[in-house]
């Protein structure tokens, strides 16, 4: 069963904060997030780990160590998992935009959605079509 979830969720890439963080602080926060992440059963991909990019990344070749992980995201990868603060580091942001872009399933560290359930749903609808803001359903058919 274990196997066939790993199969079934595929491998997911770990984005956020690094740059003006503590890098012990920031290994443990992406290894928590690969730790939970292998445990739902998504192949994980920690940039923190990824050997090539770190090294690049040491000697100031920041451009392409940059451009080597959104390459890889690109191409490899299904899903990517934003951490806590993505919202202040400009290379998650732009892992973010690649991915919504290529539509990769972005996944969130503490989402929690503002309204859940089929009844706040018709709420949004009901007010968006009070407002003009989207047609009324009857009106879209007769047209």
């Amino acid at each position: 069963m274990r196997t066939e979830q790993m199969m079934q969720k595929g491998r997911i890439y770990i984005s956020g904060p690094i740059s003006g963080r503590d890098l012990g602080e920031a290994r443990a926060h992406f290894a928590k997030a690969e730790k939970t992440l292998r445990w739902q059963g998504y192949r994980t991909v920690n940039p923190l780990r990824m050997w090539l990019p770190v090294w690049l990344a040491r000697h100031g070749c920041y451009r392409l160590c940059l451009l080597m992980e959104l390459v890889w995201m690109a191409y490899r990868a299904d899903a990517i998992y934003l951490l806590d603060g993505w919202q202040q580091s400009g290379v998650a942001r732009t892992e973010r935009s690649l991915a919504m872009a290529l539509d990769i399933t972005l996944k969130y560290e503490n989402y929690k959605p503002r309204r859940t359930g089929t009844k706040a749903v018709k709420k949004d609808y009901d007010r968006l079509v009070g407002e003009g803001k989207i047609p009324h359903k009857t009106s879209v058919l007769s047209e």
